[in-house]
């Protein structure tokens, strides 16, 4: 259904006036948008059914940039990538409780070892998505600034006690359980990884 409504809405770009080659790019972009708006619309009344809309909204804010910055695990469909994203965001929110209870120590250290995984690994490139390595070399610069100053203010965040670390926690270690399954996955660009674990 959403690839149908991108392809019309590509097709209605083009007979007013976009380009024709650029018709497929248009589609696939418009696909990506209204899949992420999607997703954001149920996270937020997940949020609203828990009575967590704060709470989801901080989840948001910790994982969607930084997802789309350091790539890894997808799935094969759209509904089966809003699926997951709404079923992690849920659960991730839903345990805010405990998570915000646990030791300091260990917030710290998983926080700083997902921030690690980042560091050497980001951005992870599906195979069905290649980048130029100049875009490649951007995207990793940006993936390790934007996860340093989260990790940063995770861990400030939980040494203040505040409610709002356990989900903006939840929200860095789930992008990090994602990437790391994007190591793994079979579609990874093993040759832009190995890139990636060089440090410059």
């Amino acid at each position: 259904m959403i690839k149908r409504f991108s392809k019309k809405a590509a097709g209605f770009l083009v007979k007013n006036g976009a380009d024709p080659e650029m018709e497929e790019v248009c589609a696939y972009g418009i696909e990506c948008v209204v899949s992420t708006v999607l997703i954001l619309v149920l996270l937020m009344a997940a949020g609203i059914l828990l009575n967590k809309p704060i709470l989801m909204t901080v989840f948001m804010i910790a994982w969607l940039p930084l997802r789309m910055l350091v790539g890894g695990a997808h799935a094969n469909s759209h509904w089966g990538c809003t699926l997951v994203s709404v079923g992690l965001g849920t659960v991730s929110v839903w345990l805010s409780g405990p998570i915000g209870a646990a030791p300091l120590w260990a917030i710290v250290t998983v926080s700083l070892l997902c921030y690690m995984l980042f560091f050497l690994t980001a951005p992870i490139v599906h195979r069905n998505h290649p980048i130029s390595k100049r875009r490649y070399r951007r995207s990793r610069i940006a993936a390790r600034i934007f996860a340093a100053a989260e990790c940063a203010a995770i861990i400030a965040l939980a040494c203040l006690r505040s409610p709002l670390a356990a989900p903006a926690f939840m929200g860095y270690f789930t992008t990090a359980a994602l990437s790391a399954a994007g190591l793994l996955s079979a579609g990874t660009d093993r040759s832009s990884t190995r890139i990636s674990f060089k440090l410059e």
